[in-house]
């Protein structure tokens, strides 16, 4: 697992973010519940407090990516997703696009040091997002201009 955003040895502005799962059919366990690795990959993804990205195809006339049919697909979405609003507060669901804004928006942040703590500069993330700090063992909302110290 990686954390998203700028990558070492890539064009500043360049940011990436790990794809950790793809939802196919052919993909499901046989024995239990088949969905366990999938839920084990959004289980790490929350508890390192990174982002789960994951994805399927919806079926094409020359593909259909292992699924019997559409309802087979639609439950396996279901059950995913209904793991995650189990396990997550209010999970955010984002798209491709808000996703790669949200990394590139955080790697814009910049912090500086003085004698009386941490400042930040550029904490605020588009629709209405906030970026939060660990600072001495608490999560606080990380703002253009507040300091932490």
């Amino acid at each position: 697992m990686a954390r998203g955003g700028e990558l070492a040895n890539m064009p500043r502005g360049f940011i990436g973010h790990s794809q950790q799962t793809m939802l196919h059919g052919d993909c499901m366990l046989i024995e239990g519940d088949p969905l366990r690795i999938f839920k084990a990959a959004y289980d790490r993804a929350y508890e390192t407090q990174t982002l789960f990205g994951y994805l399927d195809h919806p079926f094409s006339p020359r593909y259909q990516y292992g699924w019997i049919d559409e309802a087979q697909r639609i439950e396996a979405h279901r059950g995913l997703i209904g793991h995650i609003r189990a396990r997550a507060n209010k999970p955010l669901f984002l798209d491709e696009i808000q996703a790669l804004d949200f990394l590139r928006e955080r790697a814009a942040i910049q912090m500086a040091t003085d004698d009386t703590g941490y400042l930040c500069h550029r904490g605020e993330a588009s629709r209405g997002l906030v970026f939060g700090v660990e600072y001495k063992g608490r999560c606080e909302p990380l703002l253009s201009g507040k300091r932490l110290g």
